[in-house]
């Protein structure tokens, strides 16, 4: 668990990614074997996700688990996969295990690419302000050091 939590601000970015990237797996699969990309083919194929990506920001809010992380990025991938798959078998839509397996690489491989991303770009950023923290002690002169008069 996270004691320093980021605010809604933080966050908001975080949840629209992740839910485009839901969209974006739906227009690939239905890409990938020829089906209408229409709004209605999108929205019936991202929808289960879209349902298991709520749920599992929702978790993450009641756990106070970070969703920038990669613990909150594993979470947000095993409950929108296991959830998206379970809601499109009850509707009656297919879950082939070829199509599991992919469902799982590929919304695995983005929800986890980002949150690497997230931490490597914050690692640099943080990096930097050190940096700058750092040339601005060096460069600003001690009370001590004021010149004789």
């Amino acid at each position: 668990m996270t004691t320093n939590q980021p605010r809604l601000t933080q966050l908001a970015p975080v949840l629209f990614l992740d839910a485009a990237l839901v969209v974006l797996f739906a227009v690939l699969g239905r890409a990938s074997h020829a089906l209408d990309l229409g709004i209605a083919g999108v929205v019936q194929t991202a929808a289960p996700f879209l349902v298991g990506l709520v749920a599992a920001w929702g978790l993450l809010a009641i756990s106070r688990t970070n969703p920038r992380t990669i613990r909150g990025g594993l979470l947000v991938w095993i409950m929108t996969v296991t959830i998206g798959l379970f809601l499109r078998v009850v509707t009656g839509e297919t879950a082939a295990l070829a199509f599991i397996i992919v469902t799982f690489a590929v919304l695995g491989a983005f929800f986890l690419s980002i949150r690497l991303l997230l931490r490597v770009l914050t690692a640099r950023h943080r990096q930097h302000e050190d940096s700058e923290s750092l040339l601005a002690t060096q460069t600003t002169p001690s009370p001590s050091a004021s010149p004789d008069r």
